[in-house]
């Protein structure tokens, strides 16, 4: 990498993002990104957009097939969607046209759904050179055809919205600490592009709680505002490093226990399960040694008759590699023995509530919030 390098990488995502109205969604592993960009779609074409009728349009630009398919598990079947791994960053991109009033023009919402580990390597891990940091950063996962990653939308994007995990609330000093090296390495890297106005982010950014129902009654029904403030910390290092205005949100989505039944019957169904994946790989393992001992005789039948053995001394021939084919073969495939550890599937599993109940007014709240400071 040399700094002309960067530069140039630096300049194509400029190009490709400065003027356009991009929300980036930041947080760590299991914060909730993937429901919050799912709720988010929701909120929007089921609330927000039919109470603004003649105001604003919205379409899902990219993405509808992952987005649609992760809606409905929750809606349909109460499952949350799996956490994003770190090979794959799906994208979704949702933008509301504004047609009416101040900001006349179109958002866009990048769902850019980092996983929580991209997002510790990229933000919060500790980097001796902030150059690599950006250079990594913008060709990560880049297509050869590409001049930059689906990640290089970061140090442009017009608003941030950072995810704050309430199920984590006893962890939060540790999550406090690693929010604050978040906006320190957001800086750099803004700095880096020449995106920070007297040394501070600019940008408007967004705190939002999630998983607020997992707080205790007390801590429950405080507003953002005042649960912010249980993160001394981050608090400290936002007013330092930001000099844009900041909005504080909670979502939650209602979720159910699963009753003492249904969790015998999961395990159950886990053990079957189990249990003929187990024969399923027992019975290829038979066929994989009897169609080699299939061979290794044809082989040496062949052999045999090529050598000008009688029919006597190929059939002792054959016998022969049988025997010690079979021999080595079932040494090499040690019989296994079925188990299944029930008490990795003891925890109570939570499904969310159907028909979907959840913070749909803080949602609204939130996306009025995006599009006033987004065009402000």
């Amino acid at each position: 990498m040399t700094m002309k390098n960067l530069d140039q990488l630096i300049e194509a995502a400029r190009n490709h993002y400065h003027d356009r109205n991009l929300v980036a969604f930041l947080g760590e592993v299991g914060s909730g990104k993937t429901v919050v960009s799912a709720l988010l779609k929701h909120a929007t074409f089921n609330h927000f957009i039919p109470r603004n009728r003649g105001k604003y349009e919205a379409i899902i630009s990219h993405g509808s097939t992952i987005i649609n398919r992760i809606l409905g598990d929750m809606i349909k079947d109460g499952l949350f969607p799996p956490s994003t791994v770190p090979q794959e960053n799906p994208s979704i991109s949702m933008e509301i046209h504004i047609l009416k009033g101040r900001g006349v023009g179109k958002v866009e919402l990048v769902l850019q759904d980092m996983s929580g580990e991209n997002y510790s390597n990229f933000l919060t891990k500790e980097f001796s050179d902030s150059e690599k940091r950006l250079y990594q950063l913008l060709t990560f996962n880049k297509s050869e055809r590409e001049s930059i990653g689906p990640l290089a939308h970061l140090p442009f994007s017009k608003v941030y919205v950072i995810l704050i995990d309430c199920s984590k609330r006893k962890y939060w000093e540790h999550e406090q600490s690693s929010a604050g090296q978040m906006i320190t390495a957001l800086k750099q890297i803004k700095e880096l592009a020449k995106d920070t106005k007297n040394g501070r982010i600019w940008n408007p950014i967004a705190i939002v709680f999630t998983k607020t129902d997992q707080l205790d009654e007390k801590e429950r029904d405080l507003p953002a505002e005042e649960l912010i403030k249980k993160m001394p910390e981050f608090v400290s290092s936002l007013n330092l490093q930001t000099n844009g205005p900041c909005g504080y949100f909670k979502m939650f989505v209602e979720v159910e226990m699963e009753s003492e039944r249904d969790r015998e019957a999961r395990i159950n169904r886990e053990e079957e399960i189990t249990r003929e994946n187990f024969e399923r790989k027992l019975k290829q393992q038979e066929e994989e040694i009897q169609n080699a001992i299939e061979k290794a005789i044809d082989e040496a039948r062949n052999k045999a008759t090529q050598e000008g053995k009688n029919p006597q001394q190929v059939e002792q021939e054959v016998e022969r590699v049988r025997n010690e084919t079979e021999s080595t073969l079932r040494a090499e495939y040690q019989p296994e023995t079925f188990t299944f550890n029930r008490e990795e599937f003891l925890k109570t599993e939570t499904k969310l509530m159907t028909p979907l109940k959840y913070s749909n007014g803080e949602y609204s709240k939130f996306i009025s919030w995006i599009l006033t400071n987004c065009t402000r």
